[in-house]
């Protein structure tokens, strides 16, 4: 059952700004983007899931124009909602995407008035509440169930009927989504008692893990081995962990996956929201900057978003200019930043 809770928030100023930024500025080899971004919008949902007795607030993020486009599905950062991560979520959109965003139960949305001034009062501190990490498994539901609508979704919202190509599926996610996204992708979970579990979804074509977490915690070297699917990660020079983990801690997320279309975007200098991904208000933004969040920076927003575009191009439209871009490496023409495969 699905129950339209907003009316469509139509986006087309973003799209104007965009293109009269994109005309003013410079174009640099290094770039990937859509040559005519589309006109995009944006609806908000409310899906029953009837087997978990919950309500799971969504929103759809895509193209105006009348044709089948591949699915992506963001998981968000620990606190975070579906109305975050603007600045990735509608470029896709306006290259071509159709983007899936829930909000899961640890979202600062979702929190009562108690709840979340306890939890400003954490991040004051530069700490996350205690138990915030617990839900790792509903969040998995939430993207499989995500995925289980698909068909419900066309056919209960006019805008969207016809347009979901469910063979050309993405997941990714940032942080606390990121895990979520590995998971869901096929790392396996190593449970205090000893016993590994994976709750693999075998839909996806690609995935896309920003922030990703390394061997320790939930997952130990062994975990990423069964991550057969094109995968791409992302880090930087100053994305640390939440308990104070080195950035080196995220590349061997990488390290130990298995060979075969997988890639690591680092950026040297880049903080956890590399430039603005979240689309985090200033306000919002003191609340994390500068130590863990960063401050707003262009250039890495331009290359996260240049890459990635890049990726699911490649891995779900099959796009031949898209695979050359990354066997290229042209994003490595900007001082401090690698592109490995492998």
């Amino acid at each position: 059952m699905i129950r339209i809770v907003k009316t469509i928030c139509f986006l087309c100023s973003f799209s104007a700004i965009v293109a009269i930024a994109g005309a003013l500025a410079p174009s640099h080899d290094w770039q990937y983007k859509p040559d005519k971004p589309l006109s995009v919008v944006s609806i908000s949902l409310a899906l029953k899931d009837t087997k978990r007795g919950k309500e799971l607030n969504v929103r759809v993020t895509m193209p105006k124009e009348k044709d089948k486009f591949p699915v992506i599905v963001w998981s968000h950062g620990a606190l975070g909602s579906k109305d975050g991560y603007d600045p990735l979520v509608k470029f896709w959109a306006e290259s071509g995407y159709i983007v899936i965003q829930p909000t899961h139960s640890d979202s600062l949305s979702l929190m009562s008035s108690e709840e979340r001034i306890n939890t400003l009062k954490h991040l004051s501190q530069g700490k996350f509440p205690p138990g915030i990490f617990k839900n790792w498994r509903e969040r998995v539901e939430d993207i499989k169930f995500v995925l289980d609508s698909l068909d419900k979704l066309c056919e209960l919202v006019p805008e969207l009927s016809g347009r979901i190509d469910s063979s050309r599926i993405g997941v990714g996610g940032h942080s606390y989504g990121a895990l979520t996204t590995q998971i869901v992708a096929g790392a396996t979970v190593l449970m205090p008692n000893g016993e590994r579990i994976s709750l693999v979804d075998k839909r996806p074509n690609a995935f896309i893990a920003i922030s990703p977490n390394g061997p320790n915690g939930l997952f130990d070297i062994n975990s990423f081995a069964e991550i057969k699917r094109p995968m791409l990660l992302v880090t930087g020079g100053n994305d640390f962990g939440r308990s104070g983990q080195p950035p080196s801690w995220r590349k061997k997320a990488y390290e130990f996956l298995p060979k075969g279309d997988k890639f690591l975007l680092w950026i040297e200098d880049a903080y956890h929201d590399f430039g603005g991904i979240s689309g985090l208000s200033r306000v919002a933004r003191r609340w994390f900057t500068p130590k863990f969040m960063g401050s707003e920076n262009q250039k890495h927003l331009e290359i996260v978003r240049t890459v990635t575009l890049a990726f699911w191009d490649a891995y779900l439209k099959g796009d031949e200019k898209a695979k050359e871009f990354l066997r290229n490496r042209k994003i490595e023409q900007v001082s401090g930043v690698t592109l490995s495969a492998k």
